[in-house]
């Protein structure tokens, strides 16, 4: 979806914000992926997009998600883009850059421990797993060191 589409007034007439990921289906409109996955989890229970059937298992995965959705996820936005105050500056960029690295592989490194003990974030393969193995091609793309991360390397042979 291009960046344009997503500012058209078409596009904002669904979502104001002008944001990704959006899901229309019928008359209900969905943004904000954690809203939009439980939705199709309820609405099409076999895809077992939370891994598993029983409630503790997909809370256990709910969880994972929340955490690579609300801090992971964010901790990217400076590695992507820039804050428009360092821009020119090349000390405040690397310094900015380095601390957003620096928070990314620390947080990482808490999946890792529980990948230590476990095969998935729940019961078996879910969109926890899913959105995880997206953020750690982000890494492999951006150059960040996850040798030290042992778990996360067997993680991305098994997803």
């Amino acid at each position: 979806m291009s960046r344009d589409f997503i500012k058209s007034a078409e596009f904002l007439t669904l979502n104001p914000h002008g944001a990704v990921p959006l899901l229309v289906d019928g008359d209900l409109t969905l943004s904000q992926n954690q809203a939009i996955l439980h939705y199709l989890d309820e609405k099409y229970p076999e895809a077992k997009l939370f891994g598993s059937k029983t409630l503790r298992d997909k809370a256990k995965a709910a969880r994972w998600l929340a955490f690579f959705n609300s801090d992971v996820h964010k901790s990217f936005v400076p590695l992507f883009r820039l804050p428009s105050y360092a821009e020119g500056n090349e000390e405040l960029t690397r310094i900015i850059r380095q601390q957003a690295a620096e928070k990314i592989l620390s947080q990482l490194a808490t999946a890792n421990e529980h990948l230590e003990s476990h095969i998935f974030f729940g019961e078996n393969i879910s969109v926890a797993d899913v959105y995880l193995y997206i953020m750690l091609n982000w890494c492999r793309l951006l150059g960040l060191d996850l040798s030290h991360l042992e778990q996360l390397s067997l993680f991305m042979q098994r997803v």
